[in-house]
């Protein structure tokens, strides 16, 4: 009996319990506030686990060392779960290994972070400073028990893989046996989420081009072929041919402000002209994941899905793509990108040369004449933009990305033109509103100099949305103050959704087309007005918006919707086919097996 009473007395150190109780606490608040509930078998097991082998090496420290290692422990574990806390109420995911990768692009997120924090959140912080001060007047207790921490460690692993390693072994002839970023915090915890995207991280780091991954990727190929059966020609084939191509992407534009009034005020009177004279889809989706507008970027340059998790240009910088710079290059095209930001934000210094693009004028290049929000303003980087474009030898491919318009989507009062009324003028999505007008603005002002300096005359000028700006966490205001109605799941994702695609070129007769698409469609669809050879991009994912019947599109699981889904006309499919399921996935490999630069 004395043995045991001495083991318990060893085991109960009370600064230790103390931490392992506060863990637990904060874990569960966590789940409250994010909205998930925390209460399951497979979450207790795994998180008890990981809490346990956490904790154990505490076991194996002298006493003043085994206080500053429980406090830099609990300083981790907090720092951890209030960035996924910010991250989950922006995104509505968890951050995974490939976020924590894109550290760098924290630099001018200040406003945007702050934005995110609520009071409440401070509830995770009285701890910390509570315990050092409890630290410094408790007597130390040197109990050294170092069997502890290796059985510890032990029992730990077994808890935390125990549930784990049944459901793969349950889906072992599954070819999704992965769970979802949302399925995996579900069940196991955030602890769990973090501890398992780890080990299929580091799995996905060694993931080689493979015979048999060459064939599958091949054979998904050879059914797409089979299922889209398009047409070559349509009125519209070569219609840029030989002319400049200048593609803007716009922050956060979504397509249901294009055509819209506020007290009889147009949010975009710019765009609502420019749509009159424009080939013009309104159902084009987007289908960025974790990259944001870096994902938008890889999409209609590239024809591929992003990864499932993070960003591509962190985590794949290297790629080479048949890229859509890359076939103009070969039509004598000079590329460039131009974008008022770091060069290093996203990662573009490294993955543009390697996409194509000869040039990058970042904000390196600028002057900034003009700060609003995160950088120089829309209006001076437009107005820069147009020596730049003079000196480009003809012709060229421009990818032009403004950056005003991005969240928390603040511009002085004077640099939108809208009188909204009150609570809207005040509330998130009227400064969304405010945001869209000054880039319509902006626009506006860059085709005006395009045409005064002799530019627009030969050139297809191609505008689209990057990513939603106003997501579902915004859907209640949006039904209050702007639609003034209930919004159906299904009116969410047919008019909220879409972003705009616009094709512009002087004396096209404009029409709105109603084909289902999106980002993934942009490659073939701007290479067929090009006059690319369709063998010229045998890797492309996506369709011709101008000659497809396949009238629908994937969006996949991210910002937009927890799980993946297709929209058509007809219908909304939240049961992915296999094939589509498939998409995704091979897309994924491709990427991860730099397959473009090796097949």
């Amino acid at each position: 009996m004395s043995k045991l009473t001495n083991h318990l007395h060893r085991l109960s150190e009370p600064f230790l319990v103390l931490t392992f109780l506060i863990l637990l606490c904060k874990i569960f608040f966590w789940g409250i506030a994010v909205d998930i509930k925390m209460i399951n078998l497979p979450m207790f097991s795994t998180t008890l686990g990981l809490m346990i082998l956490l904790l154990s090496p505490a076991y194996f420290l002298i006493a003043r060392r085994r206080k500053i290692y429980l406090y830099a422990l609990n300083f981790g574990v907090t720092f951890l779960i209030i960035a996924d806390l910010l991250y989950f109420r922006y995104f509505a995911t968890p951050m995974s290994v490939y976020v924590f990768m894109q550290s760098s692009n924290l630099t001018d997120l200040g406003p945007s972070i702050f934005n995110l924090i609520h009071w409440t959140d401070f509830i995770f912080l009285i701890d910390l400073v509570l315990l050092p001060i409890l630290f410094c007047h408790t007597l130390n207790r040197n109990i050294l028990a170092p069997r502890v921490t290796q059985y510890g460690i032990i029992l730990g692993l077994f808890l935390a893989l125990f549930f784990p390693a049944i459901e793969c072994w349950q889906n072992r002839t599954q070819e999704q046996n992965r769970f979802t970023a949302h399925e995996t915090l579900s069940t196991y915890g955030p602890l769990g989420f973090h501890f398992l995207d780890f080990i299929f991280f580091v799995q996905e780091q060694n993931l080689q081009l493979t015979p048999e991954t060459k064939t599958a990727v091949q054979n998904w190929y050879k059914t797409k072929h089979y299922q889209t059966n398009q047409e070559d020609a349509s009125p519209y084939q070569n219609l840029g041919q030989g002319k400049n191509l200048i593609v803007i992407q716009v922050e956060s534009l979504q397509n249901f402000v294009i055509g819209k009034k506020i007290d009889g005020q147009e949010i975009t009177p710019n765009l609502n002209k420019l749509v009159k004279k424009s080939l013009y889809f309104p159902h084009f989706y987007p289908q960025t994941i974790g990259g944001n507008s870096s994902d938008a970027e890889l999409i209609i340059n590239t024809s591929l899905f992003p990864l499932e998790k993070g960003s591509t240009f962190f985590s794949y910088p290297n790629n080479i793509y048949d890229s859509l710079p890359l076939l103009l290059k070969e039509k004598g095209y000079v590329t460039l990108a131009i974008h008022a930001d770091e060069a290093n934000y996203w990662n573009r210094h490294v993955v543009y040369p390697n996409l194509g693009f000869e040039q990058y004028y970042s904000l390196e290049n600028m002057e900034l004449t003009e700060e609003i929000g995160m950088g120089l303003s829309d209006e001076e980087m437009f107005k820069q933009s147009i020596p730049i474009l003079k000196q480009t030898r003809q012709p060229f491919y421009a990818l032009v990305i403004t950056l005003t318009s991005h969240f928390p989507y603040y511009v002085p009062s004077e640099k939108s033109a809208l009188q909204l009324p009150s609570p809207l003028n005040k509330a998130h999505i009227g400064n969304y509103f405010h945001s869209i007008n000054y880039a319509d603005y902006a626009i506006g002002q860059f085709m005006e100099l395009l045409k005064q300096n002799g530019l627009l005359e030969n050139s297809m000028v191609v505008i689209f949305g990057d990513h939603d700006g106003l997501f579902k966490r915004d859907q209640d205001e949006i039904e209050e103050l702007f639609a003034r109605k209930k919004i159906s799941d299904e009116e969410w994702i047919r008019q909220y959704m879409p972003v705009p695609l616009l094709i512009y070129t002087e004396g096209l007769q404009g029409q709105r087309i109603e084909t289902y698409g999106g980002q993934i469609d942009f490659l073939p669809t701007i290479c067929h007005l090009m006059g690319v050879e369709k063998n010229k991009h045998p890797y492309a994912m996506g369709k011709n918006l101008f000659t497809n019947p396949n009238n629908s599109v994937i969006v996949p699981s991210g910002d937009y919707n927890k799980e993946p889904f297709r929209v058509s006309k007809e219908r909304i499919s939240f049961t992915l086919s296999k094939f589509d399921q498939d998409t995704l996935k091979i897309a994924d490999l491709m990427i991860k097996t730099n397959f473009c630069a090796r097949h």
